[in-house]
């Protein structure tokens, strides 16, 4: 077996283990352990959407069918994203970093640089489901995006694939008995999750001017390791070898590439 691919076993094996402890929780104590299962699912999905970039990296295997079922089915198709679509922008992401032709450009260009002020746009942008629309537009192909080089894209649509993955999940916990759980456990933190998505890919790129590359490293504690699974606080590192695996991500100690969170909330 190939390293890298032992590698991200490790990390699906850690996923799959929080998954068994969060339904766990929720059997054994009910509502009230949404207060730890819901960080802890969140959590969940932040690690599969790292694995399945590796996997658009080609990353996790030298075997293009790997890469893909492991980033489609295991990782992206659960959050309700299309794998083929974000495949096609995160490398016009790299492509274009740092101009308006990049799709993550609107994310990262400008933000409340004020912590609570942040947050609260947050909560306003779930509750009105506004990075829900926008994860839509962006990462499914149910609505179309309105720049040019995104819309011109050639890439093999899988939206008929991610439906039936969807259906075929409700189907299952339907006839189980598990519907109420899986909505609950699993549906509502994917309605949260772009919201999470949005302020990971603010603190890998903002504040803008950073550098050259338009991305940072962020200075690596205990709780930036927890925070940033996958070494993806090595973010300027990835830009610069995106090919390399993110078992092999250098550290960068430069700056002002080099960041703590507090610098970047002031």
């Amino acid at each position: 077996m190939e390293k890298k691919m032992r590698a991200i076993l490790l990390q699906i094996i850690k996923v799959l283990v929080l998954i068994f402890i969060s339904v766990y929780a929720w059997n054994t104590f009910g509502l009230i352990s949404l207060i730890i299962i819901y960080p802890v699912v969140i959590y969940i999905h932040l690690n599969l959407f790292a694995i399945g970039h590796e996997a658009i990296h080609k990353n996790i295997s030298t075997k293009k069918w790997v890469n893909d079922g492991i980033a489609k089915y295991f990782c992206f198709f659960p959050l309700f994203i299309s794998y083929s679509k974000y495949r096609k922008l995160h490398l016009l992401h790299h492509k274009y970093l740092g101009t308006n032709l990049d799709p993550d450009y609107a994310l990262y260009s400008g933000y409340n640089r004020n912590f609570w002020g942040y947050l609260k746009t947050q909560l306003f942008n779930i509750i009105s489901l506004k990075n829900v629309i926008f994860s839509l537009r962006s990462y499914t192909d149910f609505f179309e995006l309105t720049k040019k080089n995104i819309n011109t894209l050639n890439y093999k649509r899988d939206t008929v694939q991610l439906i039936f993955y969807w259906f075929v999940m409700i189907s299952l916990t339907f006839i189980f008995n598990q519907l109420t759980n899986f909505f609950i456990i699993w549906l509502i933190p994917v309605i949260i999750f772009p919201s999470v998505l949005d302020f990971y890919t603010k603190l890998q790129h903002a504040p803008f001017k950073i550098n050259v590359n338009e991305s940072r490293t962020i200075k690596k504690t205990i709780f930036t390791t927890i925070l940033f699974p996958m070494n993806i606080n090595m973010h300027d590192s990835h830009h610069q070898y995106p090919a390399r695996s993110w078992k092999n991500q250098e550290d960068k100690k430069q700056t002002p590439l080099y960041n703590t969170l507090k610098e970047i909330f002031k």
